[in-house]
């Protein structure tokens, strides 16, 4: 057999490869679609996830059960992750779910879906859930926070700021307007003392941004200006046991108010010290988890990549031997007539282009329920070269069949037939679509070499002896 010859052998059974990759490749697209395998697969992630950040110890064990999100459609008496893990890493999976459900992150069902899971669309949806469910003191360090803040405003209200002049009842304005905003964020999540049960991480979150540092500031100039008016009106109080006015107007008669005024900024002084401590306290531990978050999901996304592709890849191999039994595609035979066969593997060879057709027309339909696209198109590219699919007379012969040992070494035959296309089926259509482009690649280079000789063949023929 020439070269040409075993070269259209093997194009024309890369091709029945092709075709029948492209039905194993539609059913497992129907499949993960009708079965949102991917969304149930990114769901066991998020349990992973919560459990590295809420330092619970894992569930995932090494039962095929809970591995596999698809045998557990199946399996109705096990249990998902999430029911397996501790209460608080499912009260905070639920939440999420949840929220991401009201977010329109659902299926036609009206069930929640998540087909994909970026980082900050994860941190976007904790920002609406309580914080409570990533740190369960959370509420009670609030609660202290709000103590402290009651206590930044009776001692800001003890000051009278008409008894300030000049460039302190300025900077005493100033303090207020720093002040301010916290006051009126935190009073918008409490009632009185009392932290509103329904506080959301976004809301922390926004307080969080709020820095004392200039409060403190403005605080502390304040503080210098009394004090050192205050030491000139002692000094005036104790020259020569007589009223005496200074130059900025104060008097003896200044030292008891500007005493009170330094007492009540010593007061506030205090309750911003205080309030600080208890601030960063609170949200520390928030802080961290949310951090957390962050730096586990890219090591959690990519075990979920890895599982993912794990399960895909081994049902691939299933559907691969389903659909090779049911078509009856037994390697040895489709050889065997490719090669006895001219007019088929002509056929093959010259409809090459077909599978490319079935590809796009698999690649662009959406599966809900009922037949993969492509399905039905590419079964019957394969029988339409003459492929019979495996029929119940043959099954029942063989089942009700004498045995002996021609029938024997006949079944290991078709087994090992059935198996071998199998493995082969299970790389995938894109590599055996590469795979036809190079042969034909290589197909052309030999028809071009031949092309070359046979032209100097001829216009050597007539060249004169010498």
């Amino acid at each position: 057999m020439n070269i040409p010859t075993v070269l259209d052998n093997l194009i024309a059974m890369v091709v029945v490869l092709l075709i029948l990759s492209l039905v194993v490749q539609s059913i497992q697209s129907g499949l993960k679609k009708l079965f949102k395998i991917k969304s149930r697969q990114i769901e066991d992630s998020l349990v992973d996830l919560f459990e590295q950040v809420l330092n619970k110890a894992p569930t995932r064990t090494a039962n095929i059960l809970e591995q596999s999100p698809m045998l557990r459609i199946f399996a109705f008496w096990s249990k998902h992750p999430s029911e397996l893990a501790d209460p608080k890493v499912k009260l905070l999976y639920d939440a999420v779910l949840k929220k991401f459900g009201e977010l329109g992150r659902v299926a036609q069902s009206g069930k929640g879906i998540l087909d994909s899971l970026a980082k900050d669309d994860l941190l976007k949806v904790l920002e609406k859930v309580g914080p409570e469910s990533l740190v369960p003191s959370i509420l009670a360090n609030l609660q202290k926070v709000a103590i402290e803040i009651n206590g930044v405003e009776q001692a800001m209200e003890s000051i009278d700021p008409a008894r300030l002049t000049g460039d302190a009842s300025a900077k005493f304005t100033a303090l207020q307007g720093r002040l301010a905003p916290l006051l009126n964020d935190f009073k918008a999540i409490v009632t009185g003392t009392t932290i509103e049960p329904q506080i959301l991480i976004g809301d922390v979150i926004g307080l969080r941004e709020l820095k004392l540092n200039d409060a403190v500031a403005i605080l502390g100039e304040l503080q210098a200006k009394v004090e050192k008016d205050l030491g000139v009106a002692r000094a005036i109080a104790t020259a020569q046991g007589a009223a005496t006015t200074a130059a900025s107007g104060l008097t003896d008669a200044s030292v008891p108010v500007l005493e009170h005024l330094a007492e009540g900024f010593n007061a506030v002084a205090i309750c911003l010290t205080k309030l600080k401590t208890e601030f960063d306290s609170a949200i520390a531990p928030l802080r961290s988890k949310l951090k957390e978050t962050e730096s586990w999901f890219d090591t959690v996304m990519q075990s979920f990549s890895e599982r993912y592709a794990r399960g895909m890849k081994t049902w691939a191999i299933v559907i691969s031997f389903i659909v090779v039994v049911l078509l009856n595609a037994n390697f040895f035979n489709i050889y065997q007539k490719i090669s006895t066969n001219e007019a088929l593997r002509n056929s093959l060879v010259q409809g090459q282009a077909r599978p490319k057709e079935l590809q796009q027309t698999t690649d662009s339909a959406a599966v809900a329920t009922g037949t993969p696209p492509g399905l039905q198109a590419a079964v019957d590219a394969y029988a339409s070269f003459g492929f019979k699919p495996l029929s119940l007379p043959q099954v029942h012969k063989w089942a009700t069949g004498k045995p002996t040992w021609n029938g024997f070494f006949h079944t290991v035959e078709i087994l090992l037939g059935w198996i071998l296309m199998t493995l082969l089926l299970s790389v995938g259509a894109p590599f055996w679509e590469d795979t036809l482009e190079s042969l034909f690649g290589l197909k052309n280079i030999i028809n071009a070499s031949s092309e070359t000789k046979n032209v100097e063949k001829k216009s050597g023929t007539g060249q004169p002896k010498t």
